[in-house]
């Protein structure tokens, strides 16, 4: 049997109490056999749409959440099939609506060749337990834009991609609803809130963490700051900003090259950041000694989806100590020639 709707995903709940739930309760989610034909065990992957709704939420005073409609109350990333079992855990957000309900327990799996569907709707969730311990503070935020060797104050065009990676022993809320959603908002507006729920992507090798990755458009060139916004299970939120300032493509703009650690021993890196890398052609980082001589040259990569150039890692296994000088030259597609230095202490 090669259809759809000939695949079955058998669905059972590891706890003490059956199948009725309490809110912050860890439950373990286990599945039986994935079935394609009789006495054959796939080996694959559970996708994406491993999820547990609720038919509806209501906020603190009773009224329904987006109309009760069906809400997503956790949504998992893609875990391993061996033999056709797999198992997946999480605990219940505090969101979940007081009163006992039916929830249902969705999933979507694929092999190389296959796909199948399934689920699961008498899982009893609802109440609230009181004995449920709160392991975690906060989520903790790292925000970057274009990929991670940017750093805040750095140079980008007009369209930057905000990359954010968050973590929380519990876990992150991601869309469970009552306001505590991933949000981005730039310069302080409270008119460019975007909701970034649909964008996070859990990290399964992790567990508890996850990445948003979203692309703003048309930014005026002028500094900006974003700031993002995550809850977790337990409802405890945190935030961090990035500030960057834009400049426009056309023209190739250079920030000061950085050094660090500096002064520096055993090791030191060196990172020019401009606002577009698709219009450097090439660039080659000088190190001269103190006499003036050329001691050192590199041919630093460029990054293909961010906004710098760099970094080099310079070796001072043998370097004798002084203020030694770095110069990075790139060439625009223009054929223009740029050079920024900097002054580097070894010790």
């Amino acid at each position: 049997l090669n259809k759809t709707e000939d695949i079955c995903v058998y669905a059972s709940l590891d706890t003490e109490r059956g199948f009725k739930v309490r809110k912050n309760l860890f439950i373990s989610v286990k599945t039986g056999v994935i079935n394609i034909a009789p006495q054959e065990d796939r080996t694959g992957n559970i996708g994406k749409e491993i999820t547990l709704t609720v038919p509806e939420v209501k906020d603190f005073a009773g009224n329904l959440v987006d109309g009760g409609k069906f809400t997503v109350l956790y949504n998992g990333n893609e875990i391993e099939v061996k033999n056709g079992k797999f198992t997946i855990s999480f605990i219940v957000p505090r969101d979940v609506a007081y009163q006992y309900d039916y929830a249902k327990l969705s999933h979507y799996a694929k092999s190389a060749t296959d796909h199948a569907t399934g689920c699961y709707n008498r899982l009893l969730l609802g109440g609230f337990n009181d004995s449920a311990a709160i392991a975690s503070a906060a989520p903790s935020i790292r925000l970057f834009i274009g990929d991670t060797n940017f750093r805040s104050g750095g140079l980008t065009d007009a369209n930057p991609t905000l990359i954010a990676y968050l973590y929380d022993s519990a876990g992150i809320n991601a869309g469970a609803g009552l306001g505590h959603d991933i949000t981005a908002v730039l310069d302080g507006n409270p008119g460019s809130l975007v909701v970034l729920n649909d964008l996070y992507q859990p990290d399964v090798e992790q567990g508890g963490g996850g990445t948003v990755v979203y692309q703003f458009n048309g930014l005026t060139p002028s500094e900006h700051t974003l700031t993002l916004k995550a809850w977790n299970i337990f409802n405890l939120s945190a935030s961090a900003t990035i500030s960057f300032t834009v400049r426009n493509a056309d023209t190739l703009s250079l920030s000061d090259l950085r050094c660090w650690p500096n002064p520096a021993s055993g090791s030191t890196r060196f990172l020019l950041e401009v606002n577009n890398t698709a219009k450097v052609t090439s660039a080659e980082l000088q190190i001269y000694s103190p006499q003036g001589q050329r001691v050192a040259t590199f041919t630093p990569t460029v990054s293909a989806d961010g906004y710098v150039v760099g970094p080099v890692v310079w070796d001072l296994g043998a370097v004798p100590a002084g203020l030694y000088l770095a110069r990075m030259i790139v060439i625009d597609t223009d054929g223009t020639t740029y050079q920024q230095t900097t002054k580097c202490i070894v010790r």
